[in-house]
């Protein structure tokens, strides 16, 4: 792929995505921890450290595909992978973060 590339720019912004969920789920997380106690249940906490996980776990494999191509690897799956990773963490974690 050639910076020119339309799979290139997918990929390129996958890893700024991948990093700016992950920095997301960290501020998640910090939030739920300690904004949240007193506003819900214990049961909406277990469900929002589930959403803030499984959103860091997104986040990670977002990045480690978005880098795939450095190791050779390249095409249209890579893309496909990245936009996968990036729905299934916002349709996932996005409907636990609306449930809590």
């Amino acid at each position: 792929m050639t910076a020119a590339d339309p799979g290139t720019r997918i990929v390129r912004w996958a890893l700024v995505a991948g990093a700016v969920a992950g920095l997301l789920a960290v501020m998640a997380g910090a939030f739920g921890a300690h904004g949240l106690r007193h506003v819900v249940s214990e049961r909406g906490l277990e469900v929002f450290q589930t959403a803030v996980s499984y959103q860091m776990y997104h986040a990670l494999a977002l990045v480690a595909v978005s880098l795939m191509p450095a190791l050779g690897m390249s095409g249209n799956l890579l893309t496909l992978a990245c936009g996968f990773w990036l729905a299934g963490m916002m349709l996932f974690s996005g409907s636990l973060y609306l449930l809590v």
